[in-house]
């Protein structure tokens, strides 16, 4: 996590904040998706024998705050909610893959 410390702290500097004011700041953990980021899908295939057609979307997560280790806690953990979230409204099992 000291990557998003590091960050915060540039953030506080430029910004002419204290680090609890930054903290605070919307906008501070705003990155561009442009950074490392990865792109996760999720589907579900429906029940064509009841006219039921599957649902799909993706999600990209910017990941240039985390080290490698968060990052796959950070994936991990967003999967695991999102699919979670979409099943109760797809109501269906979801699955997921990261896109390459």
């Amino acid at each position: 996590m000291s990557k998003i410390k590091n960050h915060i702290d540039g953030y506080a500097h430029e910004n002419n904040m204290t680090f609890q004011e930054a903290m605070a700041d919307p906008n501070c953990l705003t990155v561009q998706v442009d950074k490392p980021a990865v792109t996760l899908r999720f589907w579900h295939e429906g029940d064509r024998t009841v006219g039921i057609t599957g649902d799909s979307c993706t999600l990209t997560l910017p990941i240039s705050l985390f080290d490698e280790a968060d990052a796959t806690v950070y994936i991990e953990a967003v999967t695991g909610a999102i699919s979670d979230a979409l099943a109760e409204v797809w109501e269906f099992r979801v699955r997921s893959e990261q896109v390459l």
